[in-house]
């Protein structure tokens, strides 16, 4: 028998349908963070199909003062957030790009979701997008990522310098839309945005030049010599699976070159997997570090001689 919803439930359902609307995509990611009375602090992070997600966040409502933080966020790369924009800035932004969402996370703080509407698109490409619109509204640079989280509508703010003189927190609440009647065709909303994104990906060019010049192989080669000259220059102790990384994780995040290109390079070149005892160990371990997004703290080696 189905359990009759609370107020706040019914509430975070109705928001979280407008949530999905404004933002639609095949899953989402959700993360929660609550304090359990043996286990100490428990992090969870689950990606979900649409039914689901909705039904897990009504699930969290039942009680929102139980978890510390919960975010969220579309499966899908082109979905940008632009952080921390104060009511000033924001007000400016909305009169030159039309919004998908927009949160208050705080009085007068807000998060807002855009999508770069692009069907042949690169990461890094959408980064560098959201890098600039962000500079522009004096944002959160450290939340121009591909992968960042923003907070869920109906949960609690729970920094300590938002809690009031009676120990509670505030609501992060839905701001926009506040009704299906304002939620947008994609191509009506977004084509500001996609005409931003054509400025970006024709600066970046050079790197889908450098794809088609050179073979896996021979970018390896030239960019493992160039980056042991800098290293020598610079007197830096030289550390080959460091080199290993740092150059696959720009083949894979900046230059377009995919796993299994990555892989060929790395057998037939790196020194370092040739002299490992399991080549097939070492390689997979450089993979799954790119693949997993623990290279996106890293700075990219930019090639360059080759630009």
């Amino acid at each position: 028998m189905q359990h009759e919803l609370n107020q706040h439930q019914i509430k975070m359902q109705e928001k979280i349908e407008l949530l999905t609307m404004a933002l639609p995509c095949n899953s989402y990611t959700l993360y929660t963070e609550f304090n359990h009375t043996t286990k100490g602090k428990i992090e969870r992070r689950r990606s979900y199909k649409q039914s689901k997600f909705i039904t897990k966040c009504i699930k969290i409502a039942k009680d929102i003062d139980f978890y510390d933080t919960v975010f969220f966020r579309p499966d899908d790369c082109r979905y940008i957030l632009i952080d921390d924009l104060k009511e000033e800035e924001y007000n400016k932004l909305r009169k030159r790009f039309r919004i998908r969402i927009k949160v208050c996370t705080s009085p007068k703080n807000y998060q807002v979701w855009l999508y770069i509407n692009a069907n042949n698109y690169h990461e890094a490409g959408i980064i560098s997008v959201q890098k600039h619109i962000t500079e522009l509204y004096h944002g959160d640079i450290q939340a121009c990522k591909s992968n960042q989280l923003g907070r869920l509508p109906c949960t609690r703010n729970k920094k300590s310098k938002y809690a009031d003189e009676y120990g509670k927190f505030p609501m992060v609440f839905l701001d926009y839309p506040f009704s299906k009647t304002q939620i947008k065709s994609i191509e009506e909303v977004d084509l500001p945005i996609m005409n931003l994104h054509k400025k970006f990906t024709q600066r970046d060019q050079r790197f889908e030049d450098i794809k088609i010049r050179y073979t896996p192989s021979q970018f390896y080669i030239e960019a493992y010599k160039e980056h042991l000259e800098y290293l020598n220059s610079k007197e830096y102790d030289i550390h080959r699976r460091c080199i290993d990384f740092k150059i696959a994780n720009s083949m894979f995040h900046r230059y377009g070159y995919t796993i299994e290109e990555i892989h060929e390079a790395l057998i037939n070149c790196s020194e370092k997997a040739k002299e490992a005892k399991k080549i097939e160990t070492y390689i997979r371990g450089v993979l799954w570090n790119i693949k997993n997004n623990h290279g996106k703290k890293q700075l990219f080696f930019r090639f360059f001689r080759l630009n």
